[in-house]
């Protein structure tokens, strides 16, 4: 890849092999935009599935926190948005 390449990594993060990735492209020196589209949660409904889902969520928030200190963006992406539009907050921050 060329230097100044902007990496675009589409993943939920349900794998932890996605995260590493994402820190080795930094790592390397590339600009690294991370398109998430998991926009659904596990049920809830009892009370070990509501515990799951809080841990769940923690674990969500931690993962983005530790992508935003790493530098790398999280754009949530539902699928059926156009490719254009998830990216433009991103695009007009410049």
């Amino acid at each position: 890849m060329p230097p100044l390449a902007r990496v675009v990594v589409f993943s939920p993060l349900l794998d932890p092999r996605a995260t590493a990735v994402l820190h080795d492209l930094r790592a390397r020196g590339f600009q690294v935009v991370l398109v998430d589209p998991l926009t659904c949660e596990p049920p809830g409904g009892t009370r070990h599935r509501d515990l799951a889902l809080r841990w769940w969520r923690l674990h969500r928030d931690g993962q983005r926190a530790s992508l935003s200190r790493l530098g790398v963006p999280v754009v949530p992406w539902d699928g059926s948005t156009p490719m254009r539009l998830p990216f433009a907050p991103r695009q007009a921050a410049r």
